[in-house]
């Protein structure tokens, strides 16, 4: 499975704000292992096809944003299982995750 435009978006602000490249980022890179949603967002299983030097095992990455649809905001959350396998999540802040959430509409605020 591919990741969705929502996960690529998150995914590559994460890892390009910890020192990763846009071209380490592009979509062919990941294939997307499982992904669960909850009524507070969502969490996504990804493999990449070559390992980011810039992360350190098990290290978290997070990234808080706003959105019009989420009027107390959220953040993005990802860390690393392996050298190749990393866990992206996805919450509201103390409500419920929309429908459908645009990454056209994000901001980033941290």
């Amino acid at each position: 499975m591919q990741l969705s435009p929502l996960e690529h978006y998150a995914l590559q602000r994460l890892l390009v704000n910890a020192g990763a490249s846009c071209l380490e980022c592009e979509q062919e890179r990941f294939q997307v292992l499982g992904r669960e949603r909850s009524k507070a967002g969502f969490y996504t299983v990804v493999r990449s096809h070559s390992g980011f030097a810039q992360i350190q095992p098990h290290q978290e990455l997070c990234l808080p944003f706003t959105h019009y649809a989420l009027r107390r905001g959220g953040y993005f959350v990802c860390w690393t299982e392996d050298d190749t396998t990393f866990c992206l999540e996805a919450v509201a802040n103390q409500q419920d995750w929309p429908g459908d959430l645009s990454p056209l509409d994000i901001r980033c605020t941290g």
